[in-house]
């Protein structure tokens, strides 16, 4: 406008405000070196960006660049990956449409699993129990067990499927069958919640039934004869004490009698 009047109209500007934040999620499946964020649609979004720090005011990105402003397209979940074992992480996200970025999301937090348990070999091996061990990784406060009678895991034995072992580095798995080979592998997890990848897979054979003992022959005044029946199922060899008293409380010959050497079917 001027003293003279009022000008034609400019040329027509188009402009689309910006969508609003997405609502963040808690992260989920949570493991060892990676994670899945998680968001809620905004309306109006046709993409979004994703940011990922090992700091809250993300003054510096996870591998670099490569987690700052990250375009996750228009999915609600995406997995987050390159991540260090037992490490806090926070990541925040901002809708993409027409008219730019919007504001920042709230910032979730979580803390990557840690490493596998080291598994060793079972110990204690009975006809229908034995017990799992491994060693803990920094930063494990539980485990979980699976147990199977195939080394592919296709199938478990009983509750070892996922089972909780609690904190300790030993579990005694019981209600097996004897002479049975069985396969056992672990995760290790934290105060996060995730779960570390599954560990390496250890074999146990459980042993076969126990003999059944019969009555003693040839009874001398220094010896007899010690009788069972074969086992069966795998038996190689059986383990033989002998005591004088029936809780086998001591052994005869010291350790002579207690001695696990391998006994033939009649031994004495």
């Amino acid at each position: 406008m001027n003293a003279g009047g009022t000008s034609t109209n400019s040329a027509v500007i188009t402009v689309t405000t910006v969508c609003q934040a997405p609502a963040a999620s808690a992260a989920t499946n949570i493991q060892s070196t990676a994670f899945y964020a998680n968001w809620a649609a905004a309306a109006g979004a046709t993409g979004y960006s994703l940011d990922v720090s090992t700091n809250s005011g993300f003054v510096n990105y996870v591998g670099g660049t490569t987690w700052s402003n990250f375009s996750a397209g228009a999915v609600l979940t995406y997995q987050v990956t390159g991540l260090t074992t037992n490490t806090t992480y926070y990541y925040r996200l901002r809708t993409q449409n027409g008219g730019g970025s919007s504001t920042n999301s709230a910032v979730i937090s979580l803390t990557t699993a840690p490493d596998a348990p080291a598994v060793s070999a079972a110990t204690n091996v009975q006809s229908v129990t034995f017990y799992a061990n491994w060693t803990a990784p920094a930063g494990a406060t539980g485990y979980y067990i699976d147990v199977s009678t195939n080394n592919g895991f296709v199938n478990f034995v009983g509750s070892y499927n996922n089972y909780s072992a609690g904190a300790a580095t030993t579990l005694q798995i019981t209600s097996l069958t004897t002479n049975t080979t069985y396969y056992y592998r672990l995760r290790s997890t934290n105060a996060g919640g995730g779960s570390s990848t599954n560990s390496a897979v250890i074999t146990v054979v459980t042993g076969p039934d126990a003999p059944v003992a019969t009555a003693a022959t040839n009874v001398l005044i220094g010896s007899f004869y010690a009788n069972w029946n074969a086992a069966g199922g795998g038996t190689t060899n059986y383990w033989i004490d002998v005591s004088t008293n029936s809780g086998f409380v001591n052994y005869v010959g010291g350790t002579t009698c207690r001695t696990r050497r391998r006994c033939c079917q009649r031994n004495h």
